[in-house]
């Protein structure tokens, strides 16, 4: 027969769940903490993502003493914030030969400036 076509039953479709969404990404900012009778405002720079390396252009652009390539990088893991030194000149003023935890208000030196670490 011509229009015989089987059958299926609903039973036999196999429906995929929506995919999760999926979690925001880890948020956290540095800023410039002035020295004293330096005339600057305290800049914030904002950073986005598990792990993120810190250079020259994303921290203070104009600062010598931070390298162009990599400076540090902070990582952050189940919640938690780690700074690693990428220096080659070991610039980076924290022990930062290994992950160390971070905690807002904990002070970062890159190169010769100060930052403020906070998270959101």
């Amino acid at each position: 027969d011509l229009h015989s076509f089987p059958t299926r039953r609903s039973s036999d479709l196999l429906v995929k769940p929506a995919p999760a969404p999926e979690p925001p990404k880890p948020k956290c900012h540095l800023t410039i903490i002035p020295e004293e009778g330096e005339i600057t405002q305290p800049i914030r720079n904002d950073y986005e993502g598990d792990s993120v390396i810190l250079n020259r252009e994303n921290t203070e652009q104009d600062n010598r003493t931070i390298t162009s390539k990599e400076q540090a990088e902070l990582i952050c893991e189940d919640g938690k914030w780690y700074v690693l030194n990428r220096s080659e000149l070991g610039s980076t003023y924290l022990e930062a030969n290994r992950k160390l935890a971070l905690e807002p208000g904990d002070i970062i030196v890159l190169g010769d400036r100060r930052f403020k670490f906070e998270t959101e």
